[in-house]
């Protein structure tokens, strides 16, 4: 066998490295920060509110007149439907319970 070589240990030359070797310390990295964004200053918003006056004629009415009104219209819309119905028999519905006799 040569020198420096053991078949069944290590070697006295290879144990003498492994204690002359350095340790490796981490050492954190040198990473520069980001700088912070510049975030731009919001622009303020005027807040008035304008609206336009109230119509007057909204005040001539009240409640009972309104009532009044849409109680007319109604009363006229019926009526006007009525007529059409009255004058055309063929718009008429035809029931089958209409057409059974009564006891």
């Amino acid at each position: 066998m040569g020198a420096g070589k053991s078949v069944g240990g290590h070697t006295p030359q290879l144990e003498e490295d492994a204690s002359t070797k350095k340790i490796t310390h981490p050492v954190p990295f040198n990473l520069t920060k980001p700088k912070p964004k510049k975030i731009p200053e919001p622009q303020a918003i005027a807040q008035t509110t304008s609206a336009n006056p109230v119509p007057k004629h909204i005040f001539k009415k009240n409640l009972a007149d309104v009532e009044k009104e849409k109680e007319d219209r109604r009363k006229a819309k019926t009526e006007e439907i009525r007529k059409e119905y009255e004058e055309n028999p063929k718009k008429e519905f035809e029931l089958t319970t209409a057409q059974r006799p009564t006891v």
